[in-house]
């Protein structure tokens, strides 16, 4: 999965990314680093998502065609938003 579709993704999970907590903590040259890595406790996430396929992929398409701002913009899928 790229980072176009994580970050679709968590326009519609950005409370359950950023309650997450760090499962896994380490520094890479000084550099604090930490991450959730306990995946089976997603196990049945997005479960209650009823849109189609074809609305989610859209939805897609129309963010990245009309709402991202490709040169301001950087991705955060921890904060399920962009960054300028």
């Amino acid at each position: 999965m790229d980072c176009c579709s994580l970050s679709l993704l968590t326009q519609h999970a950005t409370t359950i990314w950023q309650e997450m907590e760090a499962t896994y903590v380490v520094n890479v040259e000084g550099i604090h680093c930490a991450y959730f890595d306990q995946v089976d406790r997603l196990r049945n996430f997005g479960s209650h998502n009823n849109e189609s396929i074809p609305r989610l992929l859209w939805g897609f398409f129309h963010y990245w065609a009309y709402y991202h701002d490709y040169t301001n913009d950087v991705i955060s899928v921890r904060t399920g938003r962009n960054i300028r």
